[in-house]
């Protein structure tokens, strides 16, 4: 059997084995939030340290929350995914693990899990960020326009921005809250982004300080968990 034959039964059979999923749901409030989107594929440590830092730095703005949102079907994993080259867990064992890693650490009240995004029917089609935030936030948008959703992403994700799904819709009106990157292999480039996004979109962007960066990442996870645990929290590493 294949390591992505391997890894996906063994997460089909944990999750169906498991009890029903509960409901997760948090009541959305983009005025005290920040999000989260990813795979989270497994949620680490890491994450949880950048949300926390994410929250620290823009505390005194009035924001009390990071809400995670895990992607079905990310964009830029369709192909893989597509051909079974990508071993993605469940949607619903992914939401559960995110709650188990917040439970672990005890921040309940200040990290939060919800799945706007939803399986799509057609499981060649992908979730875009876009069309969720305007799906949920449509009425927030027209109603305070000088408001932007807070989003928090990765240097890499920052520079991928041009290519998203109604790219120039979504950078009037999110602010992005990077996360420097140790391997980036540029900081320049990324700089050079930056200035080039704010002056052709108007992009609102802060980045965080070079304390929330962390060198791990989920394939590292995926493919030798033994080696890299210490990046689980309890609960995730023996579900995981």
């Amino acid at each position: 059997m294949s390591g992505f034959a391997s890894l996906f039964k063994r997460w089909r059979n944990t999750f169906d084995a498991s009890a029903e999923e509960a409901e997760l749901g948090v009541e959305l409030n983009p005025l005290v939030q920040i999000y989260y989107f990813g795979s989270f594929n497994p949620v680490h440590v890491g994450h949880l340290k950048v949300a926390q830092e994410a929250l620290a730095t823009f505390a005194s703005q009035g924001f009390e929350e990071v809400v995670f949102v895990p992607s079905p079907k990310p964009p830029n994993k369709m192909q893989a995914l597509l051909k079974k080259e990508y071993p993605m867990m469940p949607l619903p064992m992914r939401l559960r693990l995110l709650q188990d890693a917040i439970d672990d650490i005890g921040a309940g009240n200040t990290l939060k899990v919800l799945a706007l995004e939803k399986e799509q029917g057609n499981p060649q089609k992908a979730t875009y960020t876009a069309e969720t935030l305007q799906h949920y936030f449509a009425d927030f948008l027209r109603d305070a326009p000088e408001q932007k959703l807070f989003l928090l992403m990765g240097e890499e994700t920052l520079e991928t921005l041009p290519t998203w799904k109604d790219a120039p819709w979504l950078m009037a009106h999110v602010h992005c809250v990077v996360m420097p990157r140790p391997s980036h292999q540029s900081l320049y480039k990324s700089i050079k982004t930056q200035v080039l996004l704010e002056e052709r979109y108007g992009l609102s962007l802060s980045r965080l300080k070079p304390e929330a960066t962390f060198p791990m990442n989920a394939t590292s996870l995926r493919s030798n968990k033994a080696s890299h645990e210490a990046w689980l929290t309890p609960t995730v590493a023996k579900n995981f």
